[in-house]
């Protein structure tokens, strides 16, 4: 776990698994088999499979990861437009792309920005107030950490693609060149490090110079002085006002429900001034952060109120979280669901909602606001505030401007009407110069042409009048263009009339020389060379006419353009007006409503006594109430304690039964060590004999090597031994074929036995396949014991054939075990008869018997050792005890279970060893040849194995059975740990109900007293606050009772898991 930011605010997304029941986006439910759950690597949701089939670089603390990991459809759809918008508006850090429409908005221009940011770099260095600014270049690098580290996934991958090829310094510079100098020449507003984040935010879309005096104007006109960072620092602000209009927004447009609206209060009051002051800046993805700066921007009048009815449009959305989740949860799930399309969409239903009647309601509630209010006006009168001074100085610009242009204006108009009357006193010259000089023939042709001249002035005259009415820029334009080209026309014109001046005094002076026909022949060429030239100009002045025939009818638009002006214009006048009669009657009904609101306050007081009566009532119900409940839980700790103690002496009976088993089993214990003692006595004892046999045996071996070749002639019984011993091996086979078959059915019962502990029914099917299987064995042990008992018939009829040659021997020997060596010394004796055939010597016969004879006894020994250790019958009931014990008390210890294994061990090992040694004493009795002869040596070995893997098997069902125990006792501990688990959750609901706060009747007086201040809030508060109350009592009441449900079922549980671990031991035990 990382610690968070220490300047910058964010969301909390830190993306735990397995959190999600369902995916977040199809909201189907998560399963091991149908669908698994995912996890987007930009976002963090949780997601199926369907949601998330893509595959991207994500963007980790501003660098793309290495690996390309998953991602959900919602990022992949706003990664695309995100990189769709960049190459669309052709985004580039520190350059001006939107930030010319928002300078135009605010009446200002990229330009007139350059200048001002210059102008002010110029004078950052005079200034002396520098603590706000130096502020801000120390904490400067580790605000921009923290903001590379902690930024929304949105802004990070924006970021990523606008600022990627840029240095981390220039950036650095940027911003500590335009938030330093805004700071330095407004020190006023005071230092925050979001403003860190709205300059980088800013810095994307404007070059330094616009960024500042966006600044400029955001503080000045949307931004109210009472939530400067400065001014803040020095007094708390709540944001009351704010919050109540945007409950307004939710009550009026969206109409929310009484039940949902103190749920959204308490949201906006611990977080809506971090959505205010970030300017919704790593709150909300890109998108919708851009539609709301962007929207605030081109609206500045109206912008804090519009970003109040963005974020309740924003909060309406998503209005069923605020009762579930956490306020953390609230945050991230408006990060991720809200989108500008839905904010604007719902935007046009906040246009109706008005917030004039708000503002004394805050100016009441709260004190801190009422007391800076008059300070903010006072400021603002003497011209300190950043809003007036910015208004004051755009409008004196404008001022200035305006003058210079009118000035320009008139001096122009001035000018013209001078070259105007000097124009007409010139032509008025040409005139009377003509007509001294006109002829009879062609004085029609110039009176014409004179009359046309007049037309062409009048025209002029008309031009000049109309284009003086007009004050537009265009149009005085055109008409200094215009005068221009007149005064080169006349200008020609002027130098024409003299040059005919000159002529003409030429001609008078040629006139006294000359006749009188020379010089009308003279003066008719002149004048026809002058009728040419006039013509000339009379066609170039037709074409200038045309033009100003063209200018005429542009000039008559341009005065129906004014006319529709003029009359948008008196429309507007009239709506002013209308306006203003409106005003005056709402300030009417306002006088009438203050009224009424007088009579209502006077009726409100009426109703605060009946409200204080009731509270008082109400007080006293809960105090019935909270006895009623006080009641119930010591009810319950009585309950809780009484099934504590009987569960306490319950241990007890068991610890008590385990001691006395413990004691039993030590007691036996010592029994066997004393068994143990005389064990080892009797194997002393009969080492010693072994040995001497030994020594005899060898003796025998030599005299037997003699006699060999006589037993030749027994060849008969040799078949029949042969027989019998195929028989034998026939029932070895099948005997090994049981084996496998009972181990493989053990195997199968180990798998049964888990599947038992995991479901109660198939326990039952297997339990009823269990017992066809003990059925079809028992057929099958009955029929090999008719096999077995066939067998002893044939050789009890071999013994009977044989029974002349038989020694009957007087010593008792064990039934089984010996029945079987007698068969190896019937065999022997039969030799009886060769014997005394071939001279063999009485001693040696004599020998012979006495070592079969001692043979016998060892065999008794063993047989006796044997039947103490598997026919022991107090070892069976221990075993038996031990069972009964485990099935009764649930409690089992497995020290004494591993100290019954020991024994168990070393009884199998003491079988071990007794085994070796009659294999050993029958290897020195008798010779490998004689044993091959005598196949019931073979036989009683065999049987002897058997019984050995019997005993292993016995063993191995012990080991399965204490391993059972042992997942017993692991079950015991478990179930001992939930109600542990559980004894602490009901201390936790005491802890609780403990903890609860009850209010005093006074405390609820005065508070009832200080919300009356605040009129019908202040009393839905107070109802508020009961509901909540009455709320939580339900609530712990619920806890209670499914308390109580969670004890039983577990007692429930308890009860049936006993049952369920008596019949598994019973069934064993069968």
């Amino acid at each position: 776990m990382k610690k968070g930011p220490k300047f910058i605010k964010y969301v909390v997304n830190s993306g735990d698994r397995g959190k999600a029941k369902n995916c977040q986006i199809c909201n189907q439910s998560f399963s091991a088999l149908s669908a698994k759950e995912h996890q987007c690597k930009r976002c963090k949701r949780a997601v199926c499979e369907k949601c998330s089939p893509h595959k991207a670089f994500t963007i980790i603390d501003g660098v793309p990861s290495k690996a390309a990991h998953r991602q959900c459809n919602v990022c992949k759809e706003e990664s695309e437009s995100l990189k769709k918008f960049i190459h669309q508006y052709k985004i580039v850090f520190m350059e001006d792309t939107f930030s010319k429409e928002w300078l135009k908005s605010f009446g200002s221009s990229v330009e007139q920005a350059n200048l001002d940011f210059d102008q002010s770099q110029r004078e950052e260095s005079n200034l002396r107030n520098k603590e706000e600014s130096v502020k801000m270049k120390n904490e400067l690098p580790q605000v921009f950490q923290e903001i590379v580290h902690y930024k929304n996934y949105s802004l990070s991958e924006f970021f990523y693609l606008v600022i990627k090829d840029f240095d981390i310094t220039l950036i650095l510079d940027s911003i500590n060149r335009v938030l330093g100098t805004f700071l330095k020449i407004y020190p006023e507003v005071g230092y925050a490090p979001d403003q860190v984040f709205t300059t980088l935010f800013l810095l994307c879309f404007c070059s330094e110079a616009s960024a500042y005096q966006i600044l400029v104007f955001m503080y000045s006109l949307i931004i109210p002085h009472y939530t400067y960072p400065l001014s803040l620092r020095k007094e708390k602000c709540e944001f009351f006002t704010e919050i109540d209009k945007t409950m307004q927004v939710l009550t009026q447009a969206y109409k929310i429900s009484s039940q949902d609206s103190p749920y959204v209060k308490t949201f906006l009051r611990y977080r809506l001034a971090r959505y205010i002051q970030s300017f919704t800046i790593n709150f909300f993805v890109f998108e919708t952060t851009f539609f709301i700066i962007n929207q605030l921007f081109l609206q500045p009048q109206t912008g804090y109120d519009d970003l109040t009815k963005y974020l309740a449009t924003a909060y309406n959305g998503q209005i069923q979280i605020f009762r579930q989740q956490s306020q953390d949860d609230i945050e991230l799930i408006l990060l991720r669901n809200v989108r500008s399309a839905k904010i604007q969409d719902g935007y046009f239903l906040t246009k109706q909602v008005d917030f004039s009647k708000i503002i004394p309601a805050v100016q009441k509630s709260n004190s801190n606001i009422s007391i800076r209010q008059p300070s903010f006006l006072q400021d603002s009168d003497q011209g300190t505030g950043i809003k007036q001074q910015d208004q004051i100085i755009i409008l004196k610009s404008e001022i200035e401007r305006l003058q210079k242009i009118i000035q320009e204006q008139q001096s122009k108009i001035e000018k013209q009407k001078l070259e105007i009357e000097n124009l007409e006193l010139k032509l008025s010259q040409t005139q009377q110069v003509i007509s001294l000089y006109k002829t009879p023939g062609k004085d029609i042709n110039i009176d014409q042409y004179i009359s046309q001249q007049d037309e062409e002035l009048q025209n002029l005259r008309r031009v000049t009048q109309q284009q003086k009415q007009n004050n537009f820029d265009l149009e005085k334009q055109q008409l200094q263009a215009y005068i221009k080209k007149l005064e080169s026309q006349v200008f020609i014109e002027y130098k024409a009339n003299i040059q005919l001046k000159e002529q003409l005094e030429q001609q008078s002076l040629s006139k006294s020389h000359a006749s009188t026909a020379s010089q009308d022949q003279y003066e008719y060429e002149i004048l026809e060379k002058n009728f040419q030239k006039y013509k000339r100009k009379y066609e170039k002045l037709k074409a200038k006419q045309s033009s100003m025939d063209q200018n005429q009818q542009r000039s008559k638009k341009d005065e129906i353009l004014i006319a529709e002006l003029e009359g948008k214009l008196q429309l507007k006048e009239k709506q002013i007006s209308e306006l203003e009669l409106k005003l005056n009657k709402n300030k009417f009904d306002t006088t009438a409503k203050i009224v009424e609101l007088e009579s209502t306050i006077e009726q409100l007081e009426k109703q605060n006594k009946l409200y204080k009566k009731s509270i008082q009532d109400i007080e006293n119900r809960q105090s019935s109430l909270y006895k009623q409940d006080n009641s119930l839980v010591q009810q319950l700790q009585r309950q809780i304690t009484d099934s504590q103690n009987e569960s306490n002496f319950q241990l007890r009976q068991v610890q008590e039964r385990f001691n006395q088993q413990i004691q039993s089993l030590q007691q036996q214990l010592q029994k066997e060590q004393k068994a143990k003692f005389l064990a080892e006595s009797q194997l002393k004892d009969l080492t010693i004999k072994l040995e001497i046999q030994e020594k005899q045996s060898k003796q025998v071996t030599t005299q037997m090597q003699n006699n060999y070749q006589d037993i030749s002639n027994g060849t008969e019984n040799q078949k029949e031994i042969q027989q019998l011993q195929s028989q034998l091996k026939e029932q070895e086979e099948k005997y090994q074929q049981l084996k496998q078959k009972h181990y493989a059915h053990l195997q199968m019962m180990i798998q049964v036995e888990k599947d038992k502990l995991i479901n109660p029914e198939i326990q039952l099917s297997l339990i009823n396949n269990q017992e066809k299987e003990i059925t079809t064995l028992q057929e099958k042990l009955e029929k090999k014991k008719i096999k077995i008992k066939q067998l002893k018939q044939k050789e009890k009829a071999w013994m009977k054939i044989n029974q002349d040659n038989v020694v009957k021997i007087n010593q008792t020997t064990d039934s089984k075990q010996i029945g079987e060596l007698l068969t190896k010394t019937i065999i022997l004796l039969n030799l009886d008869s060769k014997v005394s055939t071939n001279h063999i010597n009485d001693q040696a016969i004599s020998i012979i018997v006495e070592k079969i004879s001692h043979l016998i006894e060892i065999q008794t020994a063993f047989s006796e050792e044997f039947s103490n250790i598997f026919e022991d019958g107090q070892f069976v009931q221990k075993l038996n005890e031990l069972m009964d014990q485990v099935e009764d008390s649930f409690v089992f210890d497995y020290n004494s279970l591993k100290s019954l294994i020991e024994k168990v061990n070393s009884v199998f090992s003491r079988i071990n060893s007794t085994k070796q040694k009659i294999l050993q004493i029958f290897k020195q009795t008798f010779d490998q040849n004689d044993l091959n002869q005598n196949p019931n040596l073979d036989i009683v070995i065999l049987q002897l194995q058997q019984k050995l893997q019997q005993f292993q098997i016995d063993k191995e069902e012990l080991e399965s059975r204490i391993q059972q125990l042992q997942l017993s006792k692991n079950k015991y501990q478990q179930v001992q740990e939930e109600s542990k688990r559980e004894k602490k959750i009901l201390q936790g609901v005491r802890d609780i109900i403990i903890d609860l706060p009850i209010f005093s009747p006074s405390e609820v007086f005065s508070f009832s007293e200080q919300k009356f201040k605040n009129k019908q809030i202040d009393q839905e508060d107070a109802k508020l606050i009961l509901e909540v109350r009455n709320q939580q009592i339900t609530t712990l009441k619920l806890i209670l009772t499914e308390k109580q449900t969670q004890l039983e079922t577990l007692n429930n549980g308890m009860i049936q898991l006993k049952d369920l671990m008596s019949n598994y031991f019973v069934q064993i035990m069968k």
